[in-house]
């Protein structure tokens, strides 16, 4: 993960180091909401940014937060607008945490990402409205629903994230793995 600022700036070092981590991909982790009120020239720089990328190697991704799921007003939302680019030129790692608590389903946003999003972040919550992370399967996100269509979806690789571990975050991190071998039918 790095900013979108990097891309557009330090790309060849960027590149070297994920060769060094043995890598081609990398992600855009974070764009301002207060940028999406232009979204169509964040959707050209991240475009553009992507296209310099696959010049040096690098598969460039989008991970997203709570704002880009949204729907403005009827509008398309962000990730709609970056699923218009053509296609296997940005991936999306899909945050189906953060996609639920903006109010979207999270399966219909990995369904209309089918073959788009390898990389998944799966984050569990108590409620919706509050950032109170626990380990996935304990929360009311509906991981037993979402982590089957993930699969569907083209998913590589479920990445647990939990902002808030607690004072144990290595049970916390068994717990997670433990839910999802659950989930999945694989003790």
């Amino acid at each position: 993960h790095a900013g979108l600022e990097v891309f557009e700036g330090d790309l060849p070092q960027l590149a070297d180091e994920l060769r060094v981590l043995g890598t081609d991909r990398a992600a855009v982790s974070w764009i301002d909401p207060a940028a999406l009120v232009r979204p169509d020239e964040v959707v050209e720089r991240l475009g553009n940014a992507a296209r310099a990328a696959a010049r040096l190697g690098v598969r460039l991704g989008f991970h997203n937060h709570w704002t880009e799921p949204v729907r403005p007003d009827g509008e398309p939302s962000f990730l709609d607008l970056l699923r218009r680019l053509p296609a296997g030129l940005l991936w999306l790692e899909l945050d189906l945490g953060w996609v639920w608590q903006a109010g979207v389903d999270p399966a219909s946003e990995l369904e209309r990402t089918a073959g788009q999003c390898p990389l998944v972040h799966v984050k569990d919550y108590v409620s919706r409205g509050a950032r109170d992370d626990i380990p996935v399967g304990e929360g009311i996100v509906g991981y037993e629903r979402l982590l089957p269509v993930a699969l569907a979806a083209g998913a590589e690789w479920l990445i647990v994230e939990q902002d808030e571990a607690g004072s144990d975050p290595f049970d916390a991190t068994r717990r997670s793995l433990d839910g999802v071998r659950r989930i999945l039918g694989s003790a």
